[in-house]
């Protein structure tokens, strides 16, 4: 098994890098899958040229948000996935690209990003994407406990003060 920061050394994840305002520190991380990062932050898929830090500013702006400890917006912003006890979350950005980005929280301040699609593209009362983050997470090599089941919607993504 693997910590965390050994997955990210190795490649495996990688460390998403927020735009802060000046002086600001990371109050969270994301840790994005390689496949789920070129997915997400490709103009490809996207369908326009990237902006100068390579990606989709919707997606950079809420995942910035997170890892500056601002607070998130439950069901605009984030939310849990139904049933509640599979631990699934996923981050939405607005139109007119709305992507959807699914994983889970390992630590309260540490969101694992496995899978990004398109709103449009998303399954059925998001089976297909359940069972993937869920799929995922049991393979994933990382140290147990693998998922944060403790604290609210507010402890998890509320602004860090």
């Amino acid at each position: 098994m693997a910590t965390l920061d050994d997955l990210l050394d190795g490649g495996e994840l990688e460390q998403f890098d927020p735009i802060l305002d000046p002086g600001e520190q990371p109050r969270r991380i994301v840790a994005i899958d390689q496949r789920a990062h070129g997915w997400c932050f490709s103009s490809c898929q996207l369908g326009f040229p990237p902006p100068a830090k390579g990606n989709d500013p919707s997606v950079r702006a809420i995942l910035s948000t997170y890892c500056a400890g601002r607070m998130l917006l439950r069901d605009a912003e984030v939310r849990r996935l139904r049933p509640d006890d599979n631990w699934v979350w996923e981050f939405k950005t607005r139109p007119p690209d709305a992507v959807r980005i699914f994983g889970w929280v390992y630590r309260p301040t540490a969101f694992i990003a496995c899978l990004c699609r398109f709103r449009r593209e998303i399954s059925a009362n998001y089976a297909k994407e359940r069972a993937f983050v869920q799929q995922y997470r049991r393979r994933l090599p990382l140290d147990e406990p693998k998922t944060w089941k403790l604290g609210s919607h507010d402890d998890l993504f509320g602004a860090i003060l």
